[in-house]
């Protein structure tokens, strides 16, 4: 029989590596969405609304890593299988903590009067073309700006984003 020992090794590096790549990617999502945040408040005092959906989703995600890390020190790891479930344990642990960060970056909003700040950036309202809900299995909203840029939401993000654009409309329609 070949021994696959080497291959096993390599291939729990590289999926190892691959959980922290991932991490990273939402790490700096997430650094980059409390700059643009901290930089709309302190311009901003007041006449902004903060709409927060993470909760849940952040819950979720904790306490899948939070039970991937408790595994890792309850298993007994006498055999060669236990050690790989540990590696694997830790990259679910490591995956799921970027994801819950990538879920506070994708489930809240500063919403004023004029537009909304959102992952990396403010969109203004009048550089919105459309808002679409999307035709997959999670129901999320697509919305188009002048750029062609396509920022995807929540629906529940999309429905709030929705009728803040409408009051806008309103008011733009009632100044002329």
């Amino acid at each position: 029989m070949v021994n696959f020992d080497t291959m096993d090794y390599i291939v729990s590096a590289l999926v190892l590596c691959y959980g922290i790549y991932l991490m990273v990617q939402n790490v700096r999502l997430f650094i980059t969405n409390q700059k643009v945040r901290k930089e709309y408040l302190e311009t901003h005092k007041d006449g902004y609304t903060m709409v927060n959906h993470y909760t849940l989703a952040l819950i979720l995600f904790f306490s899948i890593a939070l039970i991937g890390i408790v595994s890792v020190f309850v298993l007994d790891k006498h055999t060669k299988n236990d050690s790989y479930t540990c590696v694997a344990l830790v990259m679910l642990a490591i995956v799921c903590v970027g994801m819950a960060l990538d879920s506070v970056v994708k489930r809240r909003a500063i919403i004023d009067k004029d537009g909304f700040v959102f992952e990396k950036a403010y969109y203004r309202y009048r550089s919105i073309l459309s808002m679409e809900p999307m035709k997959s299995m999670i129901k999320n909203v697509d919305i188009l700006t002048v750029e062609q840029q396509h920022v995807i939401v929540s629906k529940k993000m999309g429905a709030c984003l929705q009728d803040c654009y409408e009051k806008w409309k309103k008011r733009k329609k009632n100044k002329k």
